[in-house]
């Protein structure tokens, strides 16, 4: 793809860049990453349901900063 860009200082001709287009927009719950557990290649978190805490098996995505 190439992109006609104004004039900026620090850009020349023929550089190399990498640009992220999202596409769509997913729903998704962000968590603390210390609510997940761990345990061999199955991720845990616990949920209160019905004033008892409940085990979910949960696929995590992208990690931003301290949360999943």
């Amino acid at each position: 793809m190439k992109l006609d860009l104004p004039p900026t200082p620090g850009l020349r001709l023929g550089q190399f860049g990498r640009v992220t287009v999202p596409l769509n927009e997913v729903a998704s719950v962000r968590v603390p990453a210390t609510a997940v557990v761990l345990r061999g290649q199955m991720e845990i978190v616990f949920v209160v349901e019905n004033q008892k805490a409940q085990l979910r098996l949960v696929k995590t995505g992208k990690r931003l900063g301290d949360e999943w």
